[in-house]
């Protein structure tokens, strides 16, 4: 929003940026350099002029009334979520926003829920096949200023075991997708640091196969295993065409 401030327009302003602490009225008077602001308060302290600093403007001032009701929305399911065991940086998370990501229907996911359209979230339910799920009403579920629906992290759970049981195909394809890339920049030298994240990855990684089911990360592995032969004798062929043929005799003699 920073970037949209205009002189001569009221903005709700928190001096501290804590939930609960009160919003300040203030108009903008006019832009001094960087993120600095001369502002006139409105209410309270009326008539004091001073300078602001642009990541302390929340919203307009016609709409801070929704923006309150959001930030107790989002205060609650985040107090909810927490009951319900989430932990930001478990595994299970990081499997619930890896499948919902690559859902391909561009929803959010944020600090402990995932947002988006509803007619979005109406299209990965079908997917799913959860036809059932009535969205309006889960608990603690809202809608913000932008129209989005937010669901608490359980209904995200839901959604993401009941899609990977639904397209277990294209999930584990995005899954080795992921592993692939990750496991490529891991190993290449000079790059072992990135060793520890790779090992937390492939925790999320066997969750989501898990979700997929048995048969379907059988599949995916014998899709792969033929892919693999495929390139090994696209390389015995090239052997052959350069003149190697003791070469490409030994590795045709390794493939059976």
């Amino acid at each position: 929003m920073r970037a949209d401030l205009m002189d001569g327009q009221e903005y709700a302003f928190r001096e501290k940026r804590t939930v609960g602490s009160p919003l300040h009225r203030i108009m903008l008077l006019k832009h001094i350099r960087g993120r600095k602001w001369q502002a006139r308060w409105i209410r309270p302290n009326a008539g004091l002029v001073d300078y602001v600093s642009a990541e302390q403007i929340l919203v307009p001032w016609n709409e801070q009334a929704a923006y309150l009701r959001e930030e107790r929305d989002r205060e609650l399911m985040w107090k909810h979520n927490l009951k319900q065991g989430f932990e930001a940086s478990s595994p299970i998370t990081y499997a619930v926003y890896t499948v919902i990501e690559n859902a391909g229907e561009s929803i959010g996911v944020g600090d402990s829920d995932i947002a988006a359209k509803p007619e979005r979230f109406e299209r990965l339910k079908a997917r799913a096949q959860l036809g059932h799920l009535r969205l309006c009403e889960i608990k603690l579920s809202y809608t913000d200023r932008m129209g989005r629906l937010h669901l608490p992290f359980e209904t995200a759970l839901e959604l993401a075991c009941a899609l990977c049981a639904a397209e277990p195909s294209a999930v584990i394809a995005a899954v080795e997708a992921e592993e692939r890339q990750a496991s490529y920049i891991a190993t290449r030298s000079g790059q072992e640091h990135h060793m520890p994240l790779l090992s937390s990855m492939r925790a999320r990684w066997a969750l989501i196969r898990q979700w997929c089911g048995p048969n379907a990360a059988l599949a995916a592995r014998e899709t792969r295993i033929v892919c693999l032969e495929k390139l090994v004798l696209d390389a015995v062929y090239a052997l052959q065409k350069a003149g190697l043929d003791s070469e490409a005799n030994r590795i045709r003699r390794a493939l059976l």
